[in-house]
């Protein structure tokens, strides 16, 4: 099962990004900020077939990489390890250590 998600997360997170690189490179540049634009971008973006397909892509990958935590206690543990090693302990997370220490919740 652990497997199997992973390699869920991994291939569907690639075909997610990709489509929705595909859809914002279809798409164009944001340059008009007003109202009116923005729904007019709204609008295009649920009309361009990449982003449609995409969006919903990366929520499996969301609710994939959430299911893994909850089914991989060591997985979560890590990362709390993590956190806490980040941390001084009383909530408060060094800057510094924070970036160090991002790659080793992914291992």
């Amino acid at each position: 099962m652990k497997w199997l998600l992973i390699v869920l997360i991994v291939i569907q997170g690639t075909i997610a990004d990709v489509l929705n690189t595909m859809g914002m490179k279809r798409n164009g540049e944001v340059s008009d900020f007003r109202p009116r634009a923005f729904l007019r971008l709204i609008a295009s973006l649920i009309r361009n077939p990449y982003v449609v397909i995409g969006v919903p892509a990366g929520g499996i990958v969301f609710c994939a990489d959430g299911t893994a935590l909850d089914r991989q206690p060591e997985l979560c543990s890590a990362g709390h390890r993590v956190q806490l090693c980040a941390g001084d302990g009383s909530g408060k997370v060094h800057p510094e250590r924070t970036h160090r220490l991002a790659a080793l919740r992914l291992a």
